[in-house]
Parts: C-alpha cells; sequence; structure tokens
C-alpha cells in the first residue's frame, strides 16, 4: 500500500488555512500536521469541520523540526489590518521567524516542498490598474511610511525564496480571499457587509469604486494540486479567479438578494497596507502549471455569504 503524504499546515487557526485543512481532509492521501499556537480553537474547529479527524495530527509549533514531510504550507501571517496598524513591526519579526524555521527544515530535506502565502502587496500601492507580468513596485525608499511595511516583508521573503535556487519553494500571491470560515470581527469589505446585513444596519460607503479578486478555497485547492504534482519548482504565481468583481457590483447584489441598504458617503480611507482601485492580477502564469479556475468572485461571494447568512 502507498504510504500517504504528509503535509504540514503552518497557522492552522488562520482563514486560509482552516480552508485547507477543511478541503484536504477529503483526501484520503493526505495526513495533515497541522501546527498553531492556539491549540484549543485548532481543535474544536478540527472537531466541527472535519470528516476524517484519524488522518490529521495536531502539534505545536515548537514541535515542527521534529518530523518529516513531503509538502508544508506556511500560512502564517497577520490576517486582521487592525492588528498591522496597532503593531506596524509585527509583519518582519513574525514572517522572519516562521519562513526561517522552514527553510532552516529545508537544509536537511531538501525534497520537501514548501508552499508560501505571500501576498499582492509585493506590486506596492499603485493598483490604478490590475497588475500583470510586466507590473514592478515603485517603492520610495526615501520616504518609506508603515503602510509599506507589509509590502516589503513580502518582498523581502520573495526574495529570500529565490536566493535559494536549489529549494523547491513556492509563493502564491494571493489578492484576495473569502469563505464561511472569515472572521467577520476583521475589519474588510465583505465582512462588514454581512454584518451589516446579520444586525441589520445601513451600509456606508464612499463613491468611489473598487475592484477585488476572490479566488474560491475549491480553486486555491486545485492549485496547491498542481503544485505538489509538478513538485521540483522555485518560482512565484499571483493567485486568480474566473473573473474579479467590482464594489457596487457587490452592494447592488447583496442589496437584491439579502435586502442590505446602504448610504454613500465622503469618508477617508485608512487601509495600513494603502489603498487599492484595482487589486487584482491578469498575470495568468499558473496556466503554465496547468492551473484554470472554475469559479469566478461571485460565485465565491454568493457561496461564502450563503452559507454565513443560512448558518447565523
Amino acid at each position: 500500500m502507498q504510504s500517504k503524504m504528509q503535509i504540514a499546515i503552518l497557522g492552522s487557526t488562520g482563514h486560509i488555512a482552516k480552508n485547507l485543512i477543511f478541503e484536504m481532509n477529503k483526501h484520503n492521501e493526505f495526513h495533515l500536521h497541522l501546527f498553531a499556537r492556539k491549540i484549543d480553537a485548532l481543535n474544536n474547529f478540527i472537531n466541527l469541520y472535519t470528516n476524517d479527524p484519524g488522518n490529521i495530527t495536531v502539534r505545536g509549533l515548537e514541535e515542527f523540526s521534529n518530523y518529516s514531510y513531503d509538502v508544508i504550507i506556511n500560512c502564517i501571517g497577520i490576517g486582521n489590518p487592525s492588528i498591522l496598524k496597532r503593531d506596524p513591526s509585527m509583519v518582519f519579526r513574525l514572517t522572519e521567524q516562521f519562513d526561517n524555521l522552514v527553510l532552516d527544515y529545508l537544509q536537511s530535506n531538501k525534497n520537501a516542498l514548501y508552499l508560501y502565502f505571500s501576498s499582492g502587496a509585493v506590486y506596492g500601492s499603485d493598483f490604478s490598474m490590475p497588475v500583470d507580468r510586466n507590473s514592478y513596485n515603485k517603492l520610495n525608499v526615501n520616504h518609506i511610511s508603515s503602510n509599506d511595511f507589509y509590502s516589503i516583508s513580502k518582498i523581502y521573503t520573495e526574495a529570500k525564496h529565490r536566493s535559494y535556487a536549489e529549494y523547491k519553494v513556492v509563493d502564491l500571491r494571493v489578492f484576495g480571499f473569502f469563505s464561511q470560515f472569515s472572521d467577520l470581527t476583521a475589519p474588510y469589505f465583505l465582512n462588514e457587509l454581512i454584518t451589516c446585513i446579520q444586525k441589520d444596519q445601513v451600509f456606508i460607503t464612499t463613491h468611489s469604486n473598487m475592484i477585488r479578486d476572490y479566488i474560491h478555497p475549491t480553486d486555491l485547492i486545485a492549485i496547491i494540486d498542481k503544485l505538489i504534482f509538478k513538485h521540483d519548482l522555485n518560482d512565484v504565481f499571483d493567485v486568480y479567479s474566473l473573473a474579479p468583481i467590482s464594489k457596487f457590483e457587490i452592494i447592488e447584489l447583496f442589496e437584491q438578494k439579502y435586502n442590505l441598504t446602504y448610504h454613500i458617503e465622503n469618508l477617508p480611507g485608512s487601509s495600513p497596507t494603502g489603498e487599492k482601485n484595482s487589486y487584482y492580477s491578469v498575470n495568468n502564469k499558473l496556466a503554465d502549471i496547468g492551473y484554470y479556475p472554475t469559479l469566478s468572485s461571485l460565485n465565491t461571494i454568493m457561496m461564502a455569504t450563503d452559507h454565513i447568512l443560512n448558518n447565523d
């Protein structure tokens, strides 16, 4: 009998990680090694949302180096912008600590594949147009602000990964992600919309439009499956859905389907990673490894919102 593929997931209580656990546990050929600081919260999630807990082992992060893995997926990051706003330096320390933990492991386990979740923020703050293969970061090195910290941390990590050309390391730049497991307390646009519906409140927004791209969890898993099959890679890819969606398209859909009421006002922008009008990528390099998305941002939003509201 062929042995199961051993997959480690770091940061297993995070939003993306929860979806990986939920989807990958459906595959009997995977044994998941889940690492987190909040063990009780992780065990609660496993008990509620997994079909085969026998294919899951929960461990503390301090145990990571003691075991063998075929694939390591690093989901550790700051998922709540308000935390980044309170402590901007945290993104450097947190990213560096656990990225180095994995790279140290790869020194003696060079056949392992390391998947790191990066961000579209590597492109900087100019999102007047979607990014493509020719886009680059226009960082003003003489006037670095706190809004640049997140972007710089991701650029540094990606550059470090390319320097280890002999290692199998892939960076996945996520631009937008939304699912049934979203933390609705985090100050993101979709979370605020859903909270207004749940509390029967008026949603306040500005006249300015924006375009976002939310990949569905099953498409994200399809990317990971392609990378596991390819395995021998040291590269970076932008992540994208079948189609992006604009802010007012979402608002109109929520108004029609969920009876959202909204009001437009002049409000200041306050994103700790910078304002982004067209935050998505048309760099379809993932097609080179056989990835073709099946679900759009609209599909992703509607499916997740239905689930959240129906289980409210």
